[in-house]
């Protein structure tokens, strides 16, 4: 009982974390009869085949793995295969376990993953006892034994520790996958493991009961030189999209396959299929195929590898000690036959220390996509662990597949690539970006977008690092194309909701697009361009200009999926939340006739007006108290315009002005500028004004250093009839205002006495 209410209890964690709203529960029940009546359908056939091939559906292989017939579609079979201190390492996820430098302690407590696999794991393992559930009835598997040790191993022995080991795991057998993805996620899983993958192209094993040979299980009436399902958006693909789409904070972590080292026999026979669907023997003498994927590999990931909105990891291996990795002889390469980028990631997949099923206390080393794959979503679940303690909440899974993305370490030519992706996963630096999204809030956006929207936000950059952008979204689900002789690498694009991301430097223009790969050059370099087939989008600068930048996500055409798109931003590079005016080009020039201001705004959003404040800088320091409102601008409400603004303040000395923006309550300072006003060279009246006056003139005196002054008023005959009081004026230009309204019309002298000399100036009243 003690173990049951465990098992509950940590159930209860993940299932309530998951927003309710985000579960499109009222599609759920009818995309699972749907995802069962295909099910049904596929059942049917493979049962009719069967028995008129006389054949097993299910085969031991010699290497430990297994095989199975899971659907007949044109009268051709379909099979499934089965494709941990090292690779924690590998992907930096030791980074957040207790005692490591991060400081984050993260375990994978309370999150319960899923594993699909050929069977079932051992869960009396010691390594896993009592943390372990399953969903369906199914033999006990060495591989589903070896990938969930990998994904929550105690750690009783370290080389075998899991990278998320203090979570749950509920494990399936692969045959209803779609319809029980379905339901766990409408529960509230978030992540689950895929090792196994449509065995395409070559196979070298057991297909027929008959010992293992080499097959071809390609369509000769498609192709006699490669096999369609590579790259094909077919059934597997379109059900992974469904499950997902359907549950928008579930994840699928899919192997990329290990397609890419079969070679065929050198010689010899073969088995493979003729136009009818049955196996006939042929001979490379007679019928050469080609190795799978060609010289080069590319176009070797089949089945849910395809799909748009799993994570798909590929396998990777250190080398020659040095820590470097290279990329798995065996590890599958893009692209899908749109041209999207798979895989999408890469995990350690060579020579994993892992648990066995042969006893509680047995343990194996094995490789393949189907060891990284658990390398991948084992580590995820401490970045949704992390996140939900940081923010109480779990992230979408369209954020968390572009987290992985944004953060990945490059590991071929700049940008992403059809042979490992965006890189290796690199946790460290997703733990860091989470970290620094609680916060700078542009550093993960979660947005929707209705039918006809732009969101646009607008960065500051301060120029000289580099400037990373990735938009991410789950895309509703696409359509099997038809099969016929023009479903070998049928370009047709999958994207159901094509978002655009933008970037412009509003200073200069200059646009910034996505990468784009061309799967027509699938070695290629990627470019930048207009991103028509992937679910995400990625700007990248690596010295970005300083300055103000104005970013975009639209869409073409019409939304389908209801008319609204959620999608997740990450940025890094890029300061602050979005100001609501940006200002450049602001100075300041100063004369002893007042300081000018000018500046241009970039954008302008709301509604207010500009306060200019000055303040004095003694010693270089200035304090908001010391800030004084000496103008005020209309704000125009739009960008580009320009604004000049005159303070007669002409007093030497050295001067910080600030340019804020109120808008009702709420102050913004948008721009500072400092200037310096120089004394005069010599102590003058230079003017008064206005001449002739009625009630009130101005003297204008320039002071050349700081002293006493008294100035006093006479008549034309030299009577008396005005005295200011003595006071000391700093250097600089002065404006002194004299009250003449009660005198009568006619000639006046101003006299100005300071102990350095006296000035006389004319005054005229009317």
């Amino acid at each position: 009982m003690r173990r049951l209410l465990l098992l509950l209890f940590l159930t209860s964690l993940v299932y309530t974390a998951v927003p309710a709203a985000a579960q499109r529960g009222p599609d759920r029940a009818r995309i699972i009869r749907e995802i069962e009546e295909t099910d049904r359908r596929s059942a049917e056939s493979v049962r009719d085949w069967l028995m008129e091939h006389r054949i097993p559906q299910r085969i031991p292989q010699s290497d430990g793995g297994a095989i199975e017939l899971v659907r007949v579609d044109n009268g051709r079979p379909t099979y499934f295969t089965t494709l941990n201190s090292a690779a924690a390492h590998a992907t930096r996820t030791d980074a957040l376990y207790p005692g490591a430098h991060l400081g984050l302690s993260l375990t994978g407590q309370g999150i319960r993953m899923g594993i699909w696999d050929s069977g079932h794991l051992l869960d009396s393992h010691r390594e896993i006892n009592g943390r372990t559930t399953f969903g369906d009835n199914a033999e006990t598997s060495d591989h589903a034994t070896h990938v969930a040790g990998t994904l929550i191993a105690t750690g009783i022995d370290a080389r075998a520790r899991g990278m998320a080991y203090q979570a749950g795991l509920i494990s399936y057998s692969w045959t209803n996958d779609a319809t029980e993805m379905t339901n766990e996620a409408g529960l509230g899983m978030l992540i689950s493991n895929h090792s196994y993958s449509i065995v395409g192209g070559w196979h070298y094993g057991d297909l027929e009961g008959r010992g293992d040979q080499w097959y071809w299980l390609g369509d000769p009436t498609i192709s006699t030189s490669e096999d369609y399902m590579f790259g094909r958006y077919d059934i597997p693909a379109v059900q992974f999209d469904r499950a997902s789409h359907t549950n928008p904070y579930y994840l699928p972590v899919v192997a990329a396959g290990n397609d890419r080292i079969d070679t065929g026999p050198a010689s010899g026979p073969y088995r493979a299929f003729n136009s009818n669907g049955e196996y006939v023997t042929y001979h490379v003498e007679s019928r050469f195929i080609p190795r799978d994927g060609g010289a080069d590999g590319f176009d070797t990931i089949a089945g849910a590898g395809v799909a748009k909105n799993v994570l798909t990891v590929g396998s990777l291996a250190f080398y020659d000690g040095s820590g470097r990795y290279q990329t798995s002889s065996f590890s599958s390469f893009g692209p899908a036959d749109d041209g999207r980028v798979k895989p999408d990631i890469m995990g350690l997949g060579e020579r994993i220390y892992s648990l066995a099923s042969d006893d509680p206390n047995s343990y194996a080393v094995s490789s393949g996509t189907s060891m990284a794959t658990p390398n991948v979503a084992g580590s995820l679940a401490l970045l949704q662990q992390y996140h939900q303690i940081k923010f109480g909440e779990y992230m979408r899974a369209a954020t968390l597949k572009g987290l992985v993305i944004h953060t990945a370490d490059d590991l071929d030519m700049p940008g992403p690539d059809y042979r490992t992706g965006w890189g290796v996963l690199n946790m460290e630096a997703a733990a860091e970006h989470l970290t620094r999204a609680a916060s700078v809030g542009m550093a993960i956006l979660e947005e929707s977008l209705e039918d006809g929207d732009v969101l646009a936000r607008d960065l500051v950059v301060e120029g000289g690092d580099p400037l990373r952008i990735t938009l991410s979204w789950t895309d509703p689900p696409g359509t099997r194309l038809p099969l016929n002789s023009s479903s070998l690498d049928n370009p047709a694009p999958q994207l159901q909701n094509d978002l655009d991301l933008r970037l412009v430097h509003t200073e200069t223009g200059i646009e910034y697009l996505p990468f784009v790969l061309n799967p027509m050059a699938p070695g290629a370099q990627a470019s930048h361009g207009d991103n028509r087939v992937d679910p995400i989008e990625q700007i990248y600068i690596a010295e970005a200009l300083p300055g103000f930048y104005r970013l975009t996500v639209s869409h073409k055409g019409r939304l389908a999926g209801g008319a609204q798109q959620d999608f997740s931003v990450l940025i890094t590079g890029a300061g602050g939340d979005a100001a609501p005016v940006a200002v450049a080009h602001v100075s300041a020039e100063a004369d002893l006739d007042g300081v000018t201001l000018r500046w241009n705004t970039l954008f302008e959003r709301g509604e207010g007006h500009f306060e200019v404040e000055r303040g004095i800088i003694q010693p270089q320091k200035s304090r908001d108290d010391e800030f004084e409102v000496v103008g005020m601008q209309a704000l125009a409400g739009d960008g580009g315009r320009e604004y000049e603004f005159i303070d007669t303040w002409s007093i030497a000395g050295h001067y910080r002005y600030r340019i804020v923006l109120v808008d009702g309550e709420d102050r913004y300072l948008a721009a500072q500028t400092e200037v310096t006003i120089v004394p005069p060279d010599a102590y003058a009246i230079l003017s008064n004004y206005p001449n002739p006056f009625r009630d009130q003139v101005v003297l204008v005196v320039d002071i050349p250093r700081t002293q006493l002054v008294k100035v006093t008023i006479f008549d034309a005959i030299g009577r008396e009839v005005s005295r200011n009081p003595e006071v000391e004026l700093r250097a600089g230009r002065h404006l002194l205002p004299i009250d003449g309204a009660d005198w009568p019309a006619g000639v006046y002298f101003a006299r100005v006495e300071t102990p350095n000399g006296v000035s006389t100036q004319q005054l005229v009243k009317h």
